[in-house]
């Protein structure tokens, strides 16, 4: 029995160990893709471009949860909405748009910037924050926990975590948006 669990245990290691590695190899790939030639800035403003890199984005974020978004969680943009989120995002106007819904107003609102970078933060932020949410649900010690435990020691680090693989000033965003809010009860993905 215990040469069945030593064996159990090598190959969870090892798993783990191709799961790092297979992380390694995705934010280098990530690293790669959001470089431009004369800054580290994303420059994405044609609508394809931007859709193939934020596509990309989300497939690492999936990669790393093993949990994929649903599909009203990922924004479409506006020139060719099909219907399958509420969410969108408009890169061909004179401002960057997202509309998305504020969990704190209980509305949709749309947001603008001039930054394609802040835009593709956002999006993903969100999508971040859902994906942690879902990853903190499935996790054995959530059962054992209360909401705000959970919120604490699950959702919100993961979260973070997950924007910090995407980009390391995104994580460090993600964070301080956490702390300012960490005293209000902030709303749940979802919820």
């Amino acid at each position: 029995e215990q040469s069945m669990e030593r064996t159990s245990l090598a190959g969870l290691a090892s798993e783990a160990l191709d799961g790092t590695e297979r992380i390694r190899r995705v934010v280098r790939e990530l690293r790669l893709l959001t470089r431009s030639r004369d800054n580290d800035q994303l420059e994405p403003l044609d609508v394809d471009e931007f859709s193939v890199q934020l596509q990309q984005l989300v497939a690492v974020l999936a990669t790393l949860t093993g949990l994929y978004p649903d599909l009203d969680a990922v924004p479409e943009p506006v020139e060719s909405r099909r219907g399958h989120s509420r969410r969108l995002y408009d890169v061909r106007s004179d401002a960057l748009r997202y509309y998305t819904y504020n969990r704190p107003q209980q509305r949709w609102v749309w947001r603008t910037t001039s930054d394609p970078d802040e835009l593709l933060y956002w999006i993903l932020d969100e999508i971040a924050s859902g994906l942690a949410w879902a990853w903190a649900q499935k996790a054995p010690s959530y059962k054992t926990m209360d909401e705000r435990h959970a919120r604490e020691v699950l959702w919100m680090p993961q979260w973070q975590s997950l924007m910090t693989a995407l980009k390391v000033d995104w994580g460090n965003r993600t964070g301080d948006r956490i702390r300012r809010q960490r005293s209000q009860k902030i709303a749940l993905p979802g919820k």
